[in-house]
């Protein structure tokens, strides 16, 4: 049985989660698999014109019973996952004094647990032998020795945590054919950004973002574990 290839993308369905889905409709010929918590009208359009190259799922990926469905269907689908772009994020600018515990675990299960736990369920499923290349999407605020922001601190900390994981599983994988690559994204002109910069525009565009990432998620694979900063301004 032969599997036709495909790239899942989380998050896909506004900003550069919906940026990505777009760019690697037009510019790949891999099936894309894109899921989020809503199906914006957008999506509605993308799948009239791919018909035959976009499936996408309403899922909240941070419930593990969601995430083994989007597998089932994968497997149904006789679809052989290549590439995993985990984007999906939440944002809390919050006063760290000010910010309760069930806020910070929300943040944690969507930035930090919900990768963890797509990636696990599908190297389970994957054979040894087939090649994958995941990409974290990271934030420059978890890079050690970064500018840092006031009321960023729990987010910032979420992304730190998926940028240790990136190289963490660029390790304990390096026997299989897994890579794990992360984007440290800079000011990106997105929805989650204008909450967390109001006064603030962002001179990079989610489709140069996602036009970029495209282009590395498809390069050989000659880079593992790295940390990519993707930023020409602070914040």
């Amino acid at each position: 049985m032969s599997l036709k290839p495909c790239v899942i993308i989380t998050g896909a369905s506004k900003g550069l989660g919906f940026a990505l889905v777009h760019e690697f409709l037009k510019s790949s010929t891999l099936i894309v698999v894109a899921c989020a918590r809503t199906y914006p009208k957008s999506i509605k359009t993308l799948e009239q014109k791919y018909s035959k190259r976009l499936f996408y799922f309403t899922a909240d990926i941070t419930n593990t019973t969601a995430i083994k469905l989007i597998f089932d269907n994968i497997k149904q689908l006789q679809l052989k996952p290549q590439i995993v772009i985990n984007n999906a994020a939440a944002l809390l600018q919050k006063s760290f004094l000010k910010t309760v515990p069930h806020e910070i675990t929300h943040l944690f299960a969507v930035n930090v647990f919900a990768p963890i736990m797509l990636i696990q369920t599908l190297i389970k499923q994957q054979s040894k032998s087939a090649p994958l290349h995941i990409i974290n999407i990271a934030s420059m605020g978890g890079i050690q020795g970064s500018m840092k922001f006031s009321g960023l601190s729990i987010y910032a900390s979420t992304k730190a945590a998926l940028i240790g994981l990136t190289e963490c599983l660029a390790e304990e994988f390096k026997n299989y054919n897994v890579r794990c690559n992360a984007i440290a994204l800079g000011a990106t002109q997105t929805e989650m950004f204008s909450k967390a910069f109001p006064d603030f525009k962002a001179p990079v565009k989610p489709i140069q973002v996602a036009q970029w990432i495209c282009m590395f998620a498809l390069a050989p694979a000659v880079i593992n574990g790295k940390i990519i900063p993707l930023a020409v301004s602070t914040p």
